[in-house]
């Protein structure tokens, strides 16, 4: 068994990431004991912090609430952090929200509606 990344790398589809007995998630599929990218992303998110923003639209926070507790199911050494941004609408400003993500977000899902 082997791996063929190193921690929080990014990584593109097709590109192998390990061979072996090895579990992945979404994010990957395996062929034949070999495990490759799926998405171009981050190999791991452990211990990061991801922010879920609501912006607003109706039933969009269902969803939303949803993703955080996928994250809390399937990663949970992935602190996933819902806020509903104040003001209405993707435009409306929320300067406070926006400062604190600045400060405490590795990574930010914003939902909005059509």
């Amino acid at each position: 068994m082997s791996l063929h990344f190193e921690q929080q790398d990014i990584v593109v589809p097709g590109q192998l990431l390990a061979e072996g007995d090895y579990r992945h998630g979404d994010g990957a599929f395996k062929e034949h004991e070999k495990v490759f990218a799926a998405v171009i992303g981050l190999v791991k998110m452990k211990g990061k912090t991801i922010y879920v923003v609501d912006d607003g639209f109706v039933g969009g926070d269902n969803l939303l609430h949803e993703m955080v507790a996928w994250f809390e199911r399937e990663m949970p050494n992935t602190k996933a952090i819902y806020k509903r941004k104040g003001g209405m609408g993707f435009e409306a400003e929320d300067p406070e929200l926006w400062a604190e993500m600045k400060e405490s977000a590795d990574g930010i899902i914003i939902g909005m509606g059509h």
